[in-house]
């Protein structure tokens, strides 16, 4: 996904303005991964098939396919979305991808072992390691 224009919306929720703040003042990354912990967010899903809306990580009753795409350097990764103002910035208007939202945490605790970008179209586009991502849940541990 190719870096857009700024959405004018942004930031239009609190993680949106946290994720900006962290960015300009890595001060702020505690107080952003905090919010994450307890926000909904959006994933793209791979088929029409998939739910639309909230769908809980832990529910074995729901079969989802989350949408993947790669970095420039071939790391495949999954596109997380802070609105779903920033999800459809992102997409072109040909796409018609369905999305879910999921709770931050159990989104952290669902990619185990992969790589995740925050709004991987914005400026403010946040890369996620593994080792990254584990940090994070152990700092915020229930």
């Amino acid at each position: 996904m190719a870096k857009i224009p700024v959405d004018p919306s942004f930031p239009s929720n609190k993680l949106e303005e946290l994720l900006g703040a962290a960015f300009e003042n890595p001060e702020m990354q505690d107080e952003f991964f905090a919010e994450l912990m307890s926000a909904e967010v959006y994933l793209l899903t791979d088929n029409a098939q998939s739910p639309q809306g909230k769908v809980p990580a832990n529910d074995d009753d729901v079969e989802v396919s989350i949408m993947s795409s790669v970095m420039e350097d071939g790391t495949p990764f999954i596109p997380v979305f802070t609105s779903l103002e920033e999800l459809q910035h992102s997409m072109d208007d040909e796409d018609d991808h369905s999305y879910m939202t999921i709770n931050g945490r159990d989104l952290l605790e669902l990619v185990d072992g992969t790589d995740i970008v925050i709004d991987p179209a914005h400026q403010y586009g946040l890369h996620l390691n593994p080792e990254e991502t584990k940090g994070i849940l152990e700092s915020f541990e229930a």
